[in-house]
């Protein structure tokens, strides 16, 4: 093994240490105690979802396909799956099911959970019927005395539930709320459904949802109308269902999105005449527009990234990408400032580079990075692009530790230590406003790549990369192919590959612009 792979395997074990640790946990019940050993990150306990329910006499289920661990007691089941954070409590004699969010995921190991102990006591609690307490100091779980819940009267929780427990349809309810510039429609929601339209045609808006989706066909019928909505109507077009919305004279536009923290779905109808509102907002307008990029080449310096095959290394592809992809925007796009968080071969802190693009008051940041495996030569090829939000795959969580390993080579790695996953969870709810845009752009960025390069798409993903949270505004991470691929470290490293790689962003870019600016023109004095 030469020097740099030792080093690189150093440090990943080193950061994974670092992150992780080992405690051993008392589960009393009744005159019954139970010693068990758990995963401790942070202030937070993971707890195999297997030995817990071995400790409590429960049954315990594992589902090799899903990656889903159920605990069964008496009455009710507790389902936890894997990078997931969602956890389904259902009626062990009924259809009754209830599905909640909780703030950090369960993990997957083997055919095991392990799931975040201090997040899931109150759902423990009501599976088991059971009043259920952890010291945390003594590290003891205890089961309190039996106690019947009725499932008609849930308990107060702070665990958001985000599903109707009763309604067999996919959107099950409809409230609409009159605001200062317009009219917000929510419809409430049973799954997280994507590519829903929107259109407004002679005075009714309507909303187009994919096939398969169901609606309460009584949804209309239910609700008070307020704001610009008058009628609501369900048709089915097809195999398709959609729903309409008569509307009120005064309205301008509307737009559909997904809600941030939960599966409903968000319309919104915007006033015609705005009157002060709207002459605020225009006077602002201009500082809203989209011309400042912030181009981040990741590594650099004393910091390598990875190394692949035909001496590639990472650092000298991210920054040969990033000048390339700079003089394309200052060539073609007008009025757009290109910011580099590095322009040479130099080391800058992972904090730095957030603080480089808010100082300049950035409007998209792009980081840049390549990817690979311990093993090479490797057949895993492929682009990724990344939002910052907790990882949900083994490997998007691997390729976070590796990006977020930069640290250990910082003076100061130390004032990284409070972004534990409680307070992760925290950073990424304060970017969420952004969330919508960074989102677009992937979106944007991941169907350009599939037309105009030669390195295949794995899709848009999710991990906690340190380098995204210090920026406040719309941000990307791209993963723009593996080093230890053949074929991917080849395109790489050719200057033709660098080139169309530059284009196929830039041209995400571009079209992403014209969306953005879009947003802002829609609304007039």
């Amino acid at each position: 093994m030469n020097l740099k792979k030792l080093l690189l395997l150093i440090i990943i074990f080193t950061a994974v240490l670092s992150a992780q640790t080992k405690t051993e946990l008392t589960i009393r019940s009744g005159k019954t105690a139970n010693k068990i050993t758990a995963d401790k990150h942070g202030e937070l306990i993971f707890l195999s979802a297997e030995k817990f329910a071995s400790a409590v006499n429960a049954g315990y289920y594992f589902n090799d396909k899903t990656g889903k661990a159920e605990i069964k007691f008496p009455r009710f089941s507790l389902t936890f799956t894997g990078w997931n954070q969602f956890v389904v409590l259902r009626k062990r004699n009924g259809n009754s099911w209830s599905v909640y969010q909780i703030p950090v995921s369960a993990k997957l190991r083997g055919k095991d959970i392990l799931f975040p102990l201090q997040y899931s006591l109150k759902l423990l609690s009501r599976a088991a019927e059971r009043k259920i307490e952890f010291n945390k100091k003594k590290n003891i779980l205890t089961f309190g005395k039996k106690e019947i819940i009725n499932n008609e009267k849930k308990p107060r929780s702070n665990i958001p539930e985000i599903v109707n427990d009763r309604s067999p349809y996919d959107i099950y309810g409809i409230s609409i709320e009159e605001k200062t510039n317009g009219t917000l429609i929510r419809l409430k929601s049973n799954r997280f459904i994507r590519n829903v339209r929107s259109n407004i045609i002679g005075g009714k808006l309507i909303i187009f949802f994919p096939a398969g989706i169901t609606i309460n066909p009584k949804i209309g019928k239910t609700i008070n109308t307020h704001g610009f909505v008058r009628k609501v109507n369900v048709k089915t077009v097809g195999s398709n269902s959609q729903l309409e919305f008569s509307l009120k004279q005064g309205y301008k536009s509307s737009e559909a999105f997904n809600d941030v923290d939960s599966p409903d779905l968000l319309i919104t109808i915007q006033n015609q005449n705005l009157n002060s509102f709207s002459d605020k907002l225009n006077k602002e307008k201009k500082k809203w527009r989209l011309d400042t990029i912030v181009i981040d080449a990741g590594h650099g310096g004393k910091d390598n990234g990875t190394s692949g095959l035909y001496g590639t290394r990472e650092k000298k592809i991210n920054l040969a990408i990033a000048l390339k992809l700079g003089k394309l925007i200052k060539k073609n796009l007008k009025g757009v400032k290109v910011v580099y968080t590095r322009k040479t071969d130099k080391f800058i802190e992972l904090d730095k580079r957030g603080q480089i693009a808010n100082e300049n008051h950035g409007d998209l940041f792009i980081s840049i990075h390549c990817n690979s495996t311990i093993k090479k030569p490797s057949p895993a090829r492929g682009f990724e692009v990344y939002l910052l939000r907790p990882g949900k795959t083994k490997e998007a969580i691997r390729i976070a530790e590796f990006e977020n390993s930069v640290i250990n080579m910082e003076n100061h790695p130390e004032k990284y230590k409070k972004l534990t996953d409680e307070n992760f969870i925290l950073v990424t709810m304060k970017n969420s406003a952004n969330m919508r845009y960074s989102e677009r752009f992937s979106d944007i960025l991941n169907s350009t790549w599939k037309s105009e390069v030669g390195i295949p798409s794995r899709g848009v993903k999710q991990a906690g990369f340190i380098v995204l949270i210090g920026a406040s505004m719309p941000s990307v991470l791209i993963e723009t192919g593996y080093l230890s691929n053949r074929q991917d470290a080849k395109y790489l490293k050719s200057k033709r590959g660098q080139n169309r790689i530059a284009h196929a962003i830039f041209d995400a870019i571009r079209k992403y612009k014209v969306y953005y600016d879009k947003m802002f023109e829609n609304i007039k004095k």
